[in-house]
C-alpha cells in the first residue's frame, strides 16, 4: 500500500510540474500543392502557353485566373486552422507573376509572405515555385551569411 501511496504521489507531482516535449513556437506548418497550370492569360514567348489565353483551347479569361488564385489561396489558409503555412511549395506555376499575384494580391497578402520565382534551365522553365513568411525568410538570410 504504501508503494501505491508513493507511485501514485509521483506520477501527480509529475503531471503537475512537467514540461511539453515541444515548443509550438518552435514547429513550422509547410504545405505542398500542385496548382495544375496556374498560367496568367497572357502568352509566354519562351513557354509553350498559347492554350491559356483568351482565344486558346481553354478560352483563359482574367476572371478564371483571379479565380483560380483566390481559390488556392483558400486552400492554403484552411490547411492550418485558417493560419497560413510558414512555407508553401507549389508546382505547375508559369512564372514570378503568378507567385506575386498569390503572395501581395490574394486572400494571402495580409500574412506578409515572400516568394522564390521559377526559373529557367538550360532553356527549360521549371514551373514550381515557393513562398514563405517573411520571418522564415529572415532565418534563411541569417544563415547564409555565416
Amino acid at each position: 500500500m504504501k508503494y501505491l501511496f508513493f507511485l501514485l504521489f509521483l506520477l501527480v507531482k509529475l503531471s503537475l510540474f512537467s514540461q511539453p516535449i515541444y515548443d509550438d513556437s518552435t514547429t513550422y506548418c509547410i504545405a505542398f500543392y500542385n496548382v495544375e497550370n496556374l498560367f496568367d492569360t497572357e502568352k509566354d514567348s519562351i513557354g509553350n502557353d498559347g492554350a491559356f489565353t483568351p482565344s486558346g483551347s481553354y478560352r483563359w479569361t482574367k476572371g478564371r485566373y483571379i479565380k483560380k488564385v483566390n481559390n488556392i489561396a483558400k486552400v492554403f489558409l484552411a490547411i492550418h486552422g485558417w493560419n497560413p503555412p510558414d512555407i508553401i511549395g507549389l508546382a505547375e506555376v508559369e512564372n514570378e507573376k503568378e507567385l506575386k499575384q498569390l503572395c501581395y494580391y490574394s486572400p494571402l497578402k495580409k500574412y506578409d509572405y515572400h516568394y522564390v520565382p521559377t526559373y529557367y534551365v538550360d532553356g527549360k522553365k521549371l514551373h514550381e515555385g515557393a513562398a514563405s513568411l517573411k520571418k522564415i525568410k529572415r532565418v534563411f538570410d541569417a544563415a547564409m551569411e555565416v
